[in-house]
């Protein structure tokens, strides 16, 4: 009798610390589309963190809660700054952003960030709708941090923290 008992705890135990572990430590991200393509093809399974959301830096790559489905993005700009798109160049704070981050196929534009929000564009300019279209993002809106790429297979790595720099 006792044995069933703790079999049934052991079963719970096992079954809260899964509940708790994926909807509060780590959550498995398919990406659809190509507005990443160039870091993740189609397909791609991540791994997003969703603690710690407080230590985002500029060119993480996060997910985010349009309100329809989560979308996976980088994020450019840092609450507090000034993004402008000029030439199809983008600037923060009035300084270009070297690298491959750096251009953004737009009107020219500016986006000033209230100290909640982010903005983000996909590493595929040309067919992204990011933050050009939407906006910025609140940091409410932000589900998780992608640190892992699982699949494909070949192309298993850990996240870069940081590729290119402001000038």
């Amino acid at each position: 009798m006792f044995s069933m008992y703790r079999k049934f705890g052991l079963l719970f135990l096992c079954a809260v610390s899964i509940f708790t572990f994926r909807y509060f430590v780590l959550e498995h991200v398919i990406v659809f589309g190509d507005s990443m393509s160039g870091s993740f093809e189609s397909g791609s399974v991540l791994l997003s963190r969703k603690y710690g959301l407080s230590d985002i830096d500029r060119f993480d790559v996060i997910v985010v809660d349009t309100g329809r489905y989560n979308v996976i993005k980088r994020v450019i700009g840092m609450p507090g700054e000034t993004v402008s798109i000029q030439n199809n160049s983008v600037y923060i704070n009035g300084v270009a952003v070297r690298g491959g981050y750096g251009s953004a196929p737009a009107a020219d534009n500016v986006w000033i960030l209230h100290e909640d929000e982010y903005f983000i564009l996909g590493d595929n300019r040309a067919s992204s709708i990011d933050s050009r279209t939407y906006g910025a993002v609140g940091s409410d809106k932000i589900r998780g941090k992608v640190v892992f790429q699982l699949f494909p297979w070949y192309f298993i790595m850990q996240i870069p923290i940081q590729i290119f720099d402001v000038e």
